[in-house]
This record gives C-alpha cells, structure tokens and sequence, in this order.
C-alpha cells in the first residue's frame, strides 16, 4: 500500500482488530496473508462518523468554520 509504512499499517490494523472495528481472516498460505473487513461495529462508526461530517459541512457557519481551522492550526503547531 502507497503513502503507509508497513508497520504502521500491521499496528494501525491490530490495533482496529482489538478494539472491535474490524475483523481479520488469516491464510496459511506461502507467503501467509490476511484480509482486513469491518466488522458490524466498524461499520456503525463509519456510517456515524460519516453522518456526523455532512451534518457539521451543512450545518457550518464562517465562525465556526474559523474555529475549526484555529484548532487544526494549533493542533499541529
């Protein structure tokens, strides 16, 4: 996978795996492999996180949208 490091990924996907998000399926294969699904749950906090960001680009005014972009800004300064 492009703009990832390996690593990052395998603990990112372990980390999902854990927490319930997502379901792993291994293949004894050479070279062994997995694939990574959501799960029910995973999928839940997709479609709410999802309905959450067209509810907030709908309901957005300029000051909170100032907001937003000071608290991205600070956030990564």
């Amino acid at each position: 996978m492009d703009g990832i490091n390996q690593k990052v990924l395998t603990d990112n996907l372990r980390s999902m795996e854990e927490d319930g998000l997502v379901k792993r399926t291994f293949y004894p294969e050479v070279p062994p492999r997995a694939k990574y699904a959501l799960s029910d749950l995973g999928c839940n906090a997709f479609w709410i996180k999802a309905i959450g960001a067209i509810w907030l680009r709908i309901n957005q005014t300029p000051k909170t949208k100032r907001i937003a972009i000071h608290q991205v800004q600070k956030n990564t300064a």
